[in-house]
């Protein structure tokens, strides 16, 4: 007779709850990830890792500083090591400083604050070499040692200069005269200063604005040098420097026996005894009594011009004659063969000259444009691009 199957079942439980123990065993045992020494990875040492700064909360006396981590100490002390360390004079640790100037500048120091070029204070800085806040090596931060900079002496042979012309109409000629002035200021890094109109308040007396721009560059105290050139003009030898005739013009004054020290203006003549189409200003503050004179004059007399002013002044008895010097014409304020109108100790344009002028060429040159025409024509002739 056949066995019967039922004492099979309690082998078969047994057994399938011994697999179903094996298999959550060994899911429990590859769910657990494996760690390696990092000796494994890689053998370079792990990169220093530099927080960002905490700032302390404000004081009674300001704002809090920042607190250093110790790696930002160990780069700050490196950078400290290597920055050279420059010795200051006591006169110049004990210069005051300027509020709002940048580190370093001293009081009264032109172009970094103080007052304007000429004072004391100023002669006395120059006098120590105390002038630029520039310094030169690493940008110092604060906090760190030798975080003042030292101001530099300035190349004091270069005057500031600024160039001074107007034009208050459009002519055939007005990009011609900019283009040529803008390019020679650029060459020599000078300032050009051009007006297009006039104040109200003037009445439409053109020749009588380059007071306005004179004394407003004068007030500025930006510029040591004004060049006032009219705008008919062509500068056709760019290699020549402003600074050049500034030594011309006040060699011939020491020559003559003036005070170089009150010599303000370097002008020329024409066929008459001034032409002001092309003047050198020096911006001394004598030179605003000497304008505030020039427009008096021309209050009183009404029909007379800036020029008939200005050369009454400077060729008349009055202390006025010692603050001009006069340079031949052919220097700075030449006139073309067309215009035959020269002074006595000069001539015409020639090539190579540093200024051609057109001056009143309307009576001089036929045509419907005389000044445009006589423009071209010059224009082949510049030098020293």
């Amino acid at each position: 007779m056949p066995r019967s199957p039922l004492p099979r079942l309690p082998t078969l439980i047994l057994l399938a709850l011994l697999l179903t123990t094996f298999y959550f065993l060994h899911s429990s045992l590859s769910s657990t990830p494996t760690t390696l020494p990092t000796t494994h990875i890689s053998n370079r040492p792990p990169p220093a890792v530099i927080p960002p700064a905490i700032i302390n909360p404000p004081s009674e006396g300001g704002g809090g500083e920042p607190i250093k981590s110790p790696a930002e100490k160990a780069v700050e002390k490196a950078t400290e090591k290597e920055r050279p360390v420059v010795e200051v004079p006591d006169e110049v640790k004990e210069k005051p400083v300027v509020p709002g100037a940048a580190p370093g500048a001293a009081a009264g120091v032109a172009g970094v604050g103080g007052p304007p070029r000429g004072d004391a204070a100023i002669d006395a800085d120059l006098k120590d070499g105390v002038v630029s806040p520039k310094v030169d090596g690493p940008p110092a931060h604060k906090g760190a040692p030798h975080s003042d900079p030292v101001t530099a002496k300035p190349d004091t042979k270069k005057p500031r200069i600024a160039i001074l012309t107007l034009q208050t109409k459009e002519t055939t000629y007005t990009h011609l005269s900019l283009r040529d002035k803008t390019a020679y200021a650029r060459k020599h890094n000078y300032d050009l200063i051009v007006d297009f109109e006039l104040d109200p308040s003037e009445d439409n007396r053109v020749v009588w604005h380059k007071l306005v721009m004179i004394e407003r560059e004068l007030k500025s105290g930006k510029y040591d040098w004004l060049w006032w050139i009219d705008f008919d003009t062509l500068i056709t030898n760019r290699g020549i420097k402003l600074e050049s005739l500034i030594d011309e013009g006040l060699a011939k004054a020491e020559k003559e026996g003036k005070d170089v020290k009150g010599v303000d203006m370097i002008l020329t003549t024409d066929c008459f005894p001034l032409n002001a189409g092309s003047m050198l200003l020096h911006t001394s503050p004598a030179l605003l009594p000497f304008l505030s004179k020039v427009r008096q004059c021309g209050a009183e007399n009404s029909s007379k011009s800036e020029q008939d002013c200005v050369r009454d002044l400077v060729t008349g008895n009055g202390p006025e004659k010692d603050r001009a010097v006069f340079l031949p014409q052919h220097k700075m304020n030449a006139f073309p063969e067309e215009i035959k109108c020269y002074g006595r100790d000069s001539r015409a344009w020639e090539e190579g000259d540093f200024v051609v002028h057109f001056a009143g060429a309307w009576a001089h040159v036929k045509g419907e444009d005389p000044y445009g025409g006589l423009m071209r024509k010059y224009e082949g002739f510049v030098v020293g691009k």
